[in-house]
Formats: structure tokens, C-alpha cells, sequence
């Protein structure tokens, strides 16, 4: 996604795109493409949700105790991943 930027001055606005200064008209000529584009982008995109297995989700719960400095195989915590996983 490009950025599209008008900063405004005493003089008058500056038309950037990705930092590049713009002809006021080159930038609403790209603005408006970008928008096509974002849009036909988005007609085209279909989410399918899929089914994650009962051992990833396990795994990544693990994974998420790891990270914030609990031990997974801990007695109080080793069934954690398990009900979270049927929550």
C-alpha cells in the first residue's frame, strides 16, 4: 500500500506519494487507482476458515506460557493447554 500524504503550507499544499512530491492532479489520478485496486482486491479475497487440529492449538498455548515465562510442563499448568483447547 502506498502512502498518500498532503502536508499543508502557507504557500499552498505539497502532494506526496511515498515521500515523492506530486502534482496535485498525478495525486488524485493515483489515489483513485489505489482505491480501484483496494477494492477489486477485495471482491476477489474470499476467508475460508479452515479447522485447526487440537494439537497445534495445544502447541501454540504451550508456546504462549513458554513466552511469558511460566513453565508448560509445570504440574498446576500441564492440563492448561487441554482446556483451552476445549474452552
Amino acid at each position: 500500500m502506498r502512502k498518500f500524504e498532503i502536508v499543508p503550507s502557507m504557500s499552498g499544499s505539497t502532494y506526496f506519494i511515498d515521500n515523492e512530491v506530486v502534482t496535485p492532479e498525478k495525486f488524485e489520478e493515483e489515489r483513485l487507482k489505489d482505491e480501484a485496486l483496494d477494492n477489486a482486491l477485495a471482491e476477489e479475497v474470499e476467508v475460508v476458515p479452515q479447522k485447526v487440529s487440537d494439537d497445534l492449538i495445544e502447541e501454540g498455548v504451550r508456546n504462549m506460557l513458554w513466552f511469558v515465562g511460566e513453565n508448560p510442563d509445570r504440574e498446576g499448568i500441564l492440563e492448561t493447554p487441554k482446556r483451552v483447547r476445549k474452552a
